[in-house]
């Protein structure tokens, strides 16, 4: 069970039969991953390789506007972290301090 008081467990995708996976490629400007999560995803894990800021936002544009301002942040030393998400929402990144990767598994319930 998760901290969440309902069960989360990866989203498969129906062609790949894989987990929903999307990576974001952390530099210096705010960035907003490819796709949208999907609209069976209530929550995200996020694991990354450097810190960075991270914002959820409901379009692309809005997403890639992240900085320390706005958004929360996620250091590489920190556990994997799940957290809800609406479906459909965007996921911008921005490094704190050096390059590296934002990885996001959508999960769902």
């Amino acid at each position: 069970m998760s901290r969440n008081s309902f069960p989360l467990k990866p989203l498969f995708s129906n062609t790949t039969q894989l987990p929903v996976v999307q990576n974001i490629t952390l530099g210096a400007s705010g960035v907003a991953a490819t796709n949208a999560v999907s609209a069976q995803t209530y929550a995200v894990q996020l694991n990354a390789t450097s810190g960075c800021w991270i914002l959820f936002a409901p379009t692309a544009a809005a997403a890639a506007t992240v900085s320390p301002t706005n958004g929360f942040l996620f250091k590489s030393t920190d556990f994997a972290m799940q957290i809800g998400i609406p479906p459909g929402y965007f996921i911008g990144a921005v490094e704190q301090s050096a390059a590296g990767t934002l990885n996001i598994m959508e999960l769902t319930h």
